[in-house]
């Protein structure tokens, strides 16, 4: 039977996208007969193990974040990154056939230099699909030094002289990521629509109508999503207005950043029409809290996020027809201001932002309109099956 290889070494837990990616794109490679394998984090919760499995994906935990010297040496970690990823397309290439396939999500040039040598020391490994999410991570880019621009620049280079004669196909999430890895490395990217499984974050029951918007924050509190701009532009903006009300997710995952905004939540906790709600959501709470706001903030640092990172929650919103707030040099931005489905700011500022929540509430059921009318277009396009078909059964 052939198989399609996942290869995902960020799956240790179920924050985040990455298990749906893998079990979405999983389900629709066993419609055309694949046997779905996931090469997966040692670290990996069993309850990871768990959905995989109960939904006949096949599951080898082989990648460890914490190798030999991994801890002490921070260099070590792309090196060691790489290593795992040459062991595990070694062992695919040996129990392989002719018919596999191999893919990676969350790509970035930190992760691309093992597939690159293992298409050089194992020129018939299956076709390897790498998409890239972003180019560089934020962890990336607050430690480059000497050492580690030398290994972008190698990684760069080995990209340029290898890639066209491998079996190496890589795609991009973004507009903008794709025009950017053709700059640094020569090579087109394709967009890859993002993958989304909408009947599970779909309303099933009738919707009631609310008698004020309802403005809305989902994530973790993470400096990079802006936490302390949304909450000083929150309790701004509410100065002000009165006809909404907000649901914000608390779930603190840096420890360090929780204490520099800790005074703001208890601001917020404070606020009439401000309800918090604390600590991780199950599937069926994330679907029921994106299905009830009106309005979504994603306040995300641009100099971090920028115009090549794209937002699972974002794509949602909008498939749902949501109307969105974000600033302008982000892809949220770029979307937001190409089909007119919210309003972004230009200054990183609690007060733009709390500028921009006015003008989305004054303008809100033109902007509702139009996102309504991109919504079905948007839902076509990011399917897990459109993906499989355009981006892996098409590689040959």
């Amino acid at each position: 039977m052939k198989q399609l290889h996942i290869i995902e070494p960020k799956l240790k837990n179920m924050q985040g996208h990455y298990v749906r990616y893998a079990l979405e794109i999983s389900l629709a490679a066993i419609k055309e007969g694949f046997e779905p394998i996931c090469w997966i984090n040692t670290e990996s919760t069993w309850k990871i193990k768990s959905v995989l499995r109960k939904n006949g994906i096949k599951v080898e935990p082989i990648f460890n974040d914490n190798g030999l010297f991994v801890k002490k040496i921070k260099t070590c970690n792309w090196l060691w990154t790489a290593f795992q990823y040459c062991y595990s397309l070694n062992l695919i290439r040996k129990r392989s056939g002719k018919n596999d396939k191999i893919i990676t999500f969350s790509g970035n040039i930190e992760n691309f230099l093992g597939p690159l040598i293992s298409s050089i020391l194992y020129p018939k490994i299956p076709p390897l699909i790498f998409q890239f999410m972003l180019w560089e991570t934020v962890e990336m880019k607050t430690r480059l030094n000497l050492q580690h621009f030398m290994i972008y620049r190698v990684t760069e280079l080995v990209a340029r002289r290898c890639l066209i004669a491998s079996n190496i196909r890589i795609i991009s999430q973004t507009e903008t990521l794709a025009e950017y890895i053709q700059k640094r490395i020569g090579i087109k990217a394709p967009v890859a629509p993002m993958i989304v499984d909408w009947n599970s974050i779909q309303q099933t029951h009738g919707s009631t109508r609310k008698n004020m918007n309802v403005i809305g924050y989902i994530g973790n509190i993470r400096p990079e999503k802006g936490f302390h701009l949304l909450a000083g532009g929150l309790l701004e903006f509410g100065k002000e207005c009165k006809n909404f009300s907000a649901i914000i997710q608390v779930n603190p995952v840096n420890s360090e950043y929780f204490k520099h905004v800790s005074p703001l939540i208890s601001k917020l906790k404070k606020g009439h029409r401000i309800k918090l709600i604390e600590g991780l959501l199950s599937e069926n709470e994330y679907a029921d809290l994106l299905n009830t706001i009106d309005i979504i903030i994603l306040p995300y640092d641009p100099h971090k996020y920028s115009l090549h990172r794209s937002s699972g929650i974002f794509t949602e919103s909008i498939g749902l027809g949501k109307v969105a707030v974000a600033h302008k040099n982000t892809w949220m931005g770029y979307i937001i201001d190409r089909y007119q489905v919210g309003v972004t700011f230009s200054e990183y500022s609690s007060t733009s932002l709390s500028i921009a929540l006015k003008q989305v509430l004054s303008e809100y059921e033109t902007l509702k309109y139009n996102s309504n009318r991109l919504r079905n277009e948007w839902i076509q396009k990011n399917q897990p099956d459109y993906f499989f078909s355009k981006f892996i059964l098409a590689n040959n």
